[in-house]
C-alpha cells in the first residue's frame, strides 16, 4: 500500500491518494482516498492508518483514524494472487442508520464510535 504527496492536485491540508499495488507486476489494483479528515489531528498520515490483511492475502481491512472517530474500509481481491485483476470495495453497514432504527428521535447522528478491525477469524470473516 502506498501514498504519494507529489501527485498533481495535492494541497497541504489534503490527504494524498492511496493505493494497493502488486509489486512484482507493478500494477495498481485499487486507488482510494484517505478515509478520514486529514486535518483533525497534527500527527503524520502514517500514524492514522492501520492495515490488516487476511492470511490468504486476498482481503484487507483499512482503518483511518481521526481524533474522535475512525472509519473502516474493506477491499477484496478480484482474480487470484498470481494474476490479480483489482481490489473491490466491500460495503459496510452505516452506523447512523443502525442507531436511527434503535433511537428514532435522532434526526442526525454521527456516532463517536471507533471502527477497529481486530483480526480476521478466517479468510472471509473480520472481527
Amino acid at each position: 500500500m502506498e501514498t504519494d504527496k507529489d501527485q498533481p492536485g495535492y494541497e497541504l491540508d489534503s490527504a494524498p491518494k492511496m493505493w494497493i499495488e502488486h509489486r512484482k507486476q507493478k500494477k495498481r489494483l485499487v486507488d482510494f482516498s484517505f478515509g478520514a479528515d486529514p486535518s483533525s489531528d497534527t500527527q503524520p498520515l502514517r500514524t492514522h492508518t492501520k492495515v490488516l490483511w487476511n492470511t490468504a492475502g486476498d482481503a484487507v481491512a483499512i482503518q483511518f483514524q481521526e481524533r474522535h472517530y475512525s472509519h473502516l474500509s474493506v477491499y477484496r481481491l478480484k482474480g487470484d494472487l498470481s494474476d490479480p485483476e483489482s481490489f473491490l470495495a466491500c460495503p459496510l453497514p452505516v452506523d447512523g442508520e443502525i442507531i436511527q432504527k434503535l433511537v428514532p428521535r435522532f434526526k442526525e447522528f454521527r456516532s463517536r464510535w471507533f471502527q477497529h478491525p481486530d483480526a480476521w477469524i478466517d479468510d472471509h470473516t473480520l472481527l
